[in-house]
């Protein structure tokens, strides 16, 4: 099980993203893909300009133009249960353990994390008066115990694991994340290139210029999304390809940032392929950016 502690950053670029800064994965992505191309990337969706314009043209030597629009597939109530419940943990509790309590992911509206907070102190209390230091092991219990009823209130508060443990400093506390842990399959980085691709706003986002060659989508992945950050590691790591997407109208290529050195991309129905990034690029990727 990973544990997102961090609902501040992008998965793929620690250190490099932060919120007075969120333009700034995109600008990387841009460098990213204009380096691959042997291009450099001029934004178009700049402070002040009208809304609904791509985030950039990718400008050839020649001086062919190809749009690229930055997006990403994370999931908005995932990451804000995850800062709700980075806010309220840490909290000491009056309970004798520190319980260590897991929230999920994918949901359809962010989890109520201060109703967590009011109401799970009492059941907790109960598992700990039935000598449990942990929900998994609940079922060593009947149906219908104090403890089983207890882990009930817990579960049907949104809680879907938990474990508790001594405080080092003798201080209970109440500690809520959001846990994700999917099995890592390389082709949902397909299902994600497919799902941000057929957002109507990247869409049409992409029909300009109309004489284009090539019209780019950089997914940019995020924890929240799924296994699919992981997955498109592993493809580099391993060598081994998602499966083609299938890309609606006017979208001809995707990418995606498989870690901080290196990107894959498609233009179906051509295969995948793997570009590494300059060893120093971070340091350096506004030198593909141009104005």
């Amino acid at each position: 099980m990973r544990r997102n502690r961090d609902p501040v950053r992008f998965k793929h670029h620690p250190g490099l993203v932060t919120r007075h800064d969120a333009r700034e994965p995109e600008r990387w992505a841009a460098a990213a893909a204009a380096v691959v191309l042997g291009a450099r990337a001029r934004a178009i969706d700049v402070p002040g300009g009208p809304p609904g314009q791509r985030d950039f043209d990718l400008v050839f030597p020649d001086c062919t133009i190809e749009p690229l629009e930055v997006t990403s597939n994370a999931h908005a109530p995932s990451r804000q249960t995850s800062a709700r419940a980075a806010d309220h943990s840490s909290q000491p509790t009056t309970l004798t353990r520190t319980w260590l309590l897991s929230l999920p992911r994918g949901t359809e509206k962010p989890v109520d994390v201060a109703r967590v907070r009011r109401q799970v102190v009492e059941p907790l209390r109960v598992l700990e008066a039935c000598g449990i230091e942990s929900l998994n092991d609940v079922w060593l219990f009947g149906p219908a115990s104090a403890a089983s009823t207890a882990a009930r209130m817990v579960s049907s508060l949104g809680v879907t694991s938990g474990v508790s443990v001594t405080p080092d400093d003798g201080i209970p506390r109440l500690e809520l994340a959001v846990m994700y842990g999917d099995a890592v399959d390389v082709d949902s980085v397909a299902e994600a290139a497919e799902t941000v691709a057929r957002r109507a706003d990247n869409r049409q986002k992409l029909r300009e210029p109309p004489v284009a060659m090539r019209r780019h989508l950089f997914m940019l992945l995020d924890w929240s999304g799924g296994s699919a950050s992981w997955a498109a590691r592993d493809a580099i790591e391993r060598e081994k390809m998602p499966r083609i997407p299938t890309l609606p109208d006017p979208i001809t290529t995707v990418w995606v940032a498989a870690s901080r050195r290196s990107v894959l991309y498609v233009s179906p129905p051509g295969p995948w392929r793997t570009a590494h990034l300059p060893t120093d690029f971070e340091q350096r990727y506004g030198d593909w950016l141009t104005d």
